[in-house]
């Protein structure tokens, strides 16, 4: 019996718990990533990625760490050196559109982005382990 088989002769009250448990684990990730206002986010790096492409469009040296910390002082970073994005250039095209909104909007933008993404990744996992494929995009896993 297959893994996609056996998720599916799975109870409704087991799936629900496992839809419980990833949801509480991906909102512990969250107060992980969010934290405390005082403590830098675990993984936030976005401020990495817009800072160097605000230095960029502005003529100025996205790779230097002196105007990368600077930049990112502004932006509330409290840590003693910069978040550098070691990036090639090119990258920045990518972050360019969300230099039209303010950091912090900009930053939940890209977040919620990334969120979708996942999500759209785990459907078309789903899909292509054998999963229906109304289940998947209604929320209704096993």
């Amino acid at each position: 019996m297959s893994i996609g088989q056996k998720m599916r002769n799975l109870s409704p009250r087991t799936s629900r718990r496992a839809l419980l448990l990833m949801l509480v684990f991906l909102a512990a990730l969250l107060a992980l990533r969010v934290g405390p206002p005082s403590m830098p986010a675990l993984g936030d790096d976005f401020i990495e990625y817009w800072s160097a492409a605000r230095l960029n469009t502005q003529g100025l040296n996205p790779y230097d760490p002196i105007l990368m910390l600077t930049l990112e002082r502004e932006l509330g970073w409290e840590m003693a050196q910069p978040r550098m994005m070691w990036n090639p250039p090119h990258t920045m095209a990518l972050f360019s559109p969300f230099l039209l909104l303010e950091y912090d909007v900009a930053k939940w933008v890209w977040r919620g982005l990334a969120l979708l993404a996942t999500l759209l990744c785990a459907i078309l996992i789903w899909r292509t382990s054998g999963g229906p494929a109304g289940d998947a995009a209604a929320g209704r896993f096993p």
